[in-house]
């Protein structure tokens, strides 16, 4: 039996858009917060396992200075993929964060995903110790954890699992019966009648969904330790922290939620405890929290002013510029997001950006196409046009950004993806696209991101697999 459960299995390594320092310096920005450039930053993730996250970051930002580290063996294959990729500005280091000390220096984004709730006490003090010491007083760090009350029906689950399965036998063989229990539990769940009937039905559908090491991390961890947020905070702030915001940008809006909603969260005396309310009305179990130095202020009602220098897009599936750009009308994401708008200025700046999407545009070459096709009939209009797109990125309709990906909106000559990207789809069909998410893709999909070396002609690719081609182009992974 391996010495390490994890080396039994590999634990999913791929990329979190939410920990991008992209999203953290977009906003700490919006925050009243002044990050540093993302193009030449220091980064520092803490359990980077193979590389999955850190890797594309580095292939992106190659003025970066990026190191990871992780105790587990599998840390070496990621040593393995940089050594093959040629990478000179990210090092992964088999070590923890105790080891963490002044010889690393300092860093502008410490990222610390999938590992605070699942080691023990004095590892998590020591996760906080580094953000503390090892943050740049601009820095900003992203940590993850479960959280409650969300995770009382988790830490149900995981109880059942424990008890149904040997700890002493492989970590593969009691993940294969724990989700023959779950599977079982789901099958029962209606003749039963109980009230766990949904959840047992909703759990198993995402655990078919999900790979034995995630499983195996999640449920047989030694230690899971979740937190309500008001706790987390509370525990970061003794350690000189303090909460800027959730990564996940919607969880930041109140405006989001149902107007009722939205309305008594406005009333709690703080951020932190309208926070703590929501996560009681959703019943979340995870967050994904940003911390700052306690001697920053933090400002959550975001100015015009501080969308200066970010770029911003929109993967809009329809053009909203057509019929009447006065009447309000209603959009979509490809994928998630959802608002009405209305008003020719910001009708019109949405459907510049639909046209060059997954593309970004300099919020202010924005708002010079916008108004020299539509007059800014009242004082004020280009503060307002920022103020709308403010609003719809926390919707989720258009997404900001402090950096410049390489994507192409167009088809060009001779379209090309990117290497990593096609090293990727020999062994997963979980791809990082160029705006640092990851998408499944199916087989057809897949098949043509690899011959896409910049040898495929666009009349070759689109006679092979159109469809293939498009989902390419409007999931950013065609390169410009």
């Amino acid at each position: 039996m391996a010495t390490d459960p994890y080396d039994e299995f590999d634990y999913p390594s791929h990329a979190y858009w939410t920990t991008h320092p992209d999203n953290l310096a977009t906003l700490a920005q919006l925050y009243g917060q002044t990050p540093a450039p993302v193009e030449d930053c220091r980064v520092l993730e803490i359990g980077c396992g193979a590389g999955g996250n850190l890797i594309p970051m580095a292939l992106a930002m190659p003025d970066a200075q990026i190191v990871g580290v992780d105790p587990a063996q599998y840390v070496e294959k990621g040593q393995q993929i940089v050594a093959d990729l040629g990478l000179k500005n990210v090092e992964l280091k088999r070590c923890g964060a105790q080891d963490i000390d002044d010889s690393f220096g300092d860093f502008d984004y410490v990222l610390c995903h999938g590992v605070f709730s699942w080691v023990p006490q004095d590892v998590r003090t020591a996760i906080l110790g580094v953000c503390r010491d090892r943050l740049r007083p601009s820095g900003v760090a992203c940590i993850s954890y479960n959280v409650y009350p969300g995770w009382f029906e988790g830490e149900m689950l995981r109880e059942m699992m424990l008890y149904h399965t040997d700890p002493h036998s492989r970590p593969g063989d009691r993940v294969h019966r724990a989700r023959e229990l779950l599977s079982f539990l789901s099958s029962v769940a209606d003749d039963v009648g109980t009230t766990r009937n949904r959840f047992f039905k909703w759990q198993n559908k995402e655990w078919q969904g999900s790979t034995d090491g995630y499983l195996f991390h999640e449920y047989f961890a030694p230690v899971n330790q979740p937190y309500y947020f008001h706790d987390f905070v509370a525990l970061a702030e003794r350690h000189r922290l303090r909460y800027l915001g959730d990564a996940n940008r919607e969880t930041n809006a109140f405006d989001n939620q149902t107007p009722q909603l939205a309305a008594a969260l406005k009333q709690c005396r703080d951020v932190v405890e309208g926070q703590q309310y929501l996560d009681f009305a959703t019943n979340r179990r995870f967050r994904t929290s940003l911390l700052v130095h306690d001697d920053k202020a933090v400002d959550l009602a975001v100015r015009p002013e501080r969308l200066s220098g970010l770029s911003v897009r929109t993967d809009l599936a329809e053009d909203p510029g057509v019929g009447d750009l006065e009447e309000e009308l209603s959009l979509e994401g490809r994928t998630v997001g959802a608002a009405a708008v209305r008003g020719a200025p910001l009708r019109t700046a949405l459907s510049l950006l639909h046209a060059i999407s997954p593309a970004a545009m300099p919020i202010e070459k924005l708002l010079e196409r916008t108004f020299g096709q539509v007059e800014a009939r009242a004082e004020g209009a280009h503060d307002d046009l920022r103020r709308d797109l403010a609003a719809l990125y926390f919707s989720r309709i258009v997404h900001l950004h402090s950096r410049q990906a390489r994507v192409s909106g167009q088809l060009s000559e001779h379209p090309m993806t990117a290497r990593y990207a096609r090293r990727q789809t020999l062994t997963s069909h979980r791809v990082t696209n160029q705006w640092h998410q990851h998408h499944h893709l199916g087989e057809d999909t897949r098949a043509l991101l690899q011959r896409l070396d910049g040898t495929m002609t666009r009349e070759q690719a689109q006679a092979d697999a159109p469809e293939a081609l498009e989902e390419l182009r409007w999931k950013a992974f065609l390169l410009d």
